[in-house]
């Protein structure tokens, strides 16, 4: 019997989608080529491989094709449809595919500079783009680097968007022009992916590419006051949200108008988002190549990153080894290569390295702004498990030694700037750079734990304050009974946290005392009495009468506290315990935990795997209310305290750093975690005499924790 002729009309379904799967795979890097071709056979080949009828398809493909740890993760299983997969496979691949053209790099001859920066329509476009791009290197394990890098070459793209005469973001432009460069949503976006996608070696190679690079990047890291660090403004710990009548009150020139939220496209809803500013990448860019001798141990090292050996301010590279002096690194991104990613525990590890970048944009995007705790981890909008900064920041991430630089410009330059000058005067201007060495220690605010004993604090510190107050040991008022009542059981339930202070003194009240010891440190100030609290008139009474009212206090005013005549009469003695990370993290550690307390944590150097690690981990961050940082340091002009908290919306770290001997004075680190656990903590430093309304003489600096 003739057997009738073979016909794709004729193959069972099921095996036409196993067809359609390897044609549209078998090359992984760029687009489902093959798969067109496929559709256009016939109607029932064109119905069968329809993303309508079989998503399913388009769900694989781009599996196969980008990473999904992180996303699933991070928006949970719910949010990863196939429909969903499939819209954004389709997304993904239309921006790619644009830059791969060189769509958007550089703008035509004809274009004027404010044509381009006024065009509304074009820039929302661009960010749109942006944010796609963007959040495919945050979900990077392996995959989204090389079809960004390889397939799209969006490496390329970024340096004819910043470098080149015509480049989109007009900043090679605005600088001949004697103008500073834009700053907005797309610059700070495309900032950030230049810095994800840093290859020092490949700019460095090239002595006029390097010398122009730097030359940009320059005004874009050190105008402090044209380039903000962060939003809300650094001067507010706990900023009003957008809709509260009193968040345009009391503006400064740190306010953040080129903040903007973004609902951006992904997986099928669209999210609200919003980019920290350019500043952070801008300043870790700049301190990696204007430190240009970089050891090929470090360049080609996959998961070691560096980029700048220092000695006394000055490039010394892989030979300054030599010497015997520790060698200081800025950690750049990681290198994806196919040997890197052959397991699974490599891609589940590097895709966690920047979570808290993801959550840093998630709750910056919502409104109002979310406080501690964080909200459970996975969902949209979910702030992550990162409860100490709102989930941006990870409970003990900043715990350990640092080590890094801090630079300076000569005074009269930066008064010139701040004076009016144009953006040349910096890159005319000589950059001194200093080393120093920082060994911090996180302290914890917990909900539902007890207090410790008495001798938990055994020395005392004050805050970094003139005010003889600050001096003063405890009051006696400040013993705790052993047995605690029903009010002091609530407040262990849902403490409050210290009350904003002097955004100058990193957010402490003035008249704070603080004892330290080895199991955390005790806070003492003064705080209102609550609501229809009698006045205390003894120490009993006084220790009975501790609950204070938030409400009573304007949480979001950055003023002093009133006059120490008038301050005891309406306010009472408050006394706070902060525990120690290193003392109780594992107290909530699940019993899975891997994490182990060495001799390492006696000292506060480097800790294994604390809270945030597994369920524990996250149900311990959930719990944490407010995180205070002590420690000391020191560099060429000597030793110093530091002393610090990190805000609770967005992880915005702000440290205090106080010379102990001679006339150097204080001075305010502030910035942000940068990559978790190992990346770098990076910002700006500024002088504590000028107003926090005005702009003072600042530097920027770059930290990594020492290995």
């Amino acid at each position: 019997m003739p057997s009738s002729p073979l016909s794709l009309n004729t193959i069972p379904v099921e095996v036409l989608h196993h067809i359609s799967f390897f044609a549209a795979t078998h090359q992984q890097l760029g687009p489902p080529s093959a798969l067109p071709a496929l559709l256009r056979l016939n109607k029932r080949i064109h119905h069968a491989l329809s993303q309508h009828v079989y998503p399913l398809l388009y769900a694989r493909i781009f599996l196969a094709k980008f990473d999904g740890s992180a996303p699933l993760r991070r928006l949970g299983a719910h949010e990863m449809t196939v429909r969903a997969l499939g819209d954004e496979l389709r997304r993904r691949f239309d921006v790619m595919g644009r830059v791969r053209r060189k769509f958007g790099a550089c703008v035509p001859e004809t274009s004027s500079y404010e044509d381009d920066e006024d065009d509304e329509t074009t820039l929302h476009e661009a960010s749109l783009a942006l944010w796609t791009l963007y959040i495919m290197l945050l979900e990077n394990t392996s995959l989204n680097e090389r079809q960004l890098r390889e397939y799209a070459h969006l490496d390329e793209w970024l340096m004819d968007y910043w470098f080149h005469p015509l480049g989109a973001s007009c900043t090679t432009l605005s600088i001949i022009q004697g103008r500073w460069p834009p700053n907005n949503e797309c610059t700070a976006l495309a900032m950030w992916l230049f810095w994800l996608l840093l290859r020092p070696e490949t700019i460095i190679k090239d002595d006029q590419l390097y010398r122009q690079v730097l030359s940009t990047l320059k005004p874009l890291a050190l105008a402090a006051h044209r380039y903000h660090l962060c939003h809300p403004t650094w001067t507010s710990f706990l900023p009003a949200s957008s809709s509260s009548p009193s968040s345009s009150q009391n503006p400064s020139p740190y306010t953040t108008k080129n903040h903007t939220t973004t609902h951006v496209p992904l997986y099928a809803f669209l999210l609200p988002l919003s980019i920290p500013p350019l500043a952070a990448p801008a300043i870790l860019a700049y301190l990696v190549l204007a430190n240009h001798y970089v050891p090929e141990s470090v360049l080609f090292g996959a998961g070691v990153g560096g980029g700048m050996g220092l000695a006394g301010g000055i490039g010394m590279g892989g030979m300054g080894l030599s010497t015997g002096m520790t060698q200081l690194a800025i950690a750049i991104p990681e290198r994806t290569t196919p040997s890197t990613t052959t397991t699974t525990v490599v891609e589940v590890d590097r895709s966690r390295k920047w979570d808290y970048e993801w959550a840093r944009c998630n709750t910056l995007g919502a409104s109002p702004y979310p406080v501690i705790p964080a909200a459970p981890a996975g969902g949209a909008g979910s702030a992550g498990d990162g409860g100490g900064g709102g989930g941006a920041f990870k409970p003990g991430s900043i715990e350990g030694v640092w080590e890094g630089i801090f630079t300076y410009t000569e005074f009269t330059s930066y008064a010139a700037l701040l004076s009016g000058a144009p953006p040349s005067i910096l890159q005319k201007s000589l950059i001194a750079q200093h080393r120093q060495t920082w060994k911090l220690r996180e302290h914890h605010l917990v909900a539902g734990v007890g207090y410790p004993p008495l001798s938990a604090a055994s020395s005392t510190h004050s805050s970094p304050s003139s005010s003889p107050a600050s001096s003063k040991r405890p009051p006696k008022g400040n013993t705790r009974r052993s047995s605690p009542g029903a009010d002091e059981r609530n407040e262990q339930q849902h403490p409050q946290r210290i009350p904003p202070g002097d955004p100058l003194r990193a957010y402490f009240p003035n008249d704070a005392v603080l004892s330290e010891g080895p199991g955390g440190v005790d806070v003492t100030f003064l705080a209102s009495p609550a609501a229809g609290a009698p006045s205390a008139t003894s120490e009993e009474e006084e220790d009975t009468a501790m609950a204070w009212d938030l409400s009573a206090l304007d949480m979001n005013s950055n003023a002093g506290p009133t006059s120490p005549a008038t301050a005891t009469s309406a306010r009472e003695r408050k006394s706070i315990f902060y525990r120690r990370f290193s003392a109780h993290a594992l107290d909530f550690a699940s019993p899975s935990s891997s994490g182990t307390v060495g001799d390492g944590d006696k000292d506060g150097v480097r800790h294994e795997e604390g809270a945030g690690m597994g369920e524990g981990g996250v149900e311990y961050a959930r719990k944490v209310r407010d995180i205070i940082i002590t420690g000391e340091g020191h560099s060429a002009w000597g030793e110093f305290r530091l002393l610090g908290r990190v805000r609770p919306c967005d992880g915005f770290v702000s440290i205090s750093k106080e010379y102990i001997q001679g006339d150097r004075g204080k001075w305010l680190y502030r910035g942000y975690l940068v990559g978790t656990p190992d990346g770098n903590l990076v910002g700006r430093w500024r002088d504590t005499l000028s107003p926090a309304e005005v702009h003072g003489y600042e530097g920027c600096f770059g930290m990594t924790r020492r290995m």
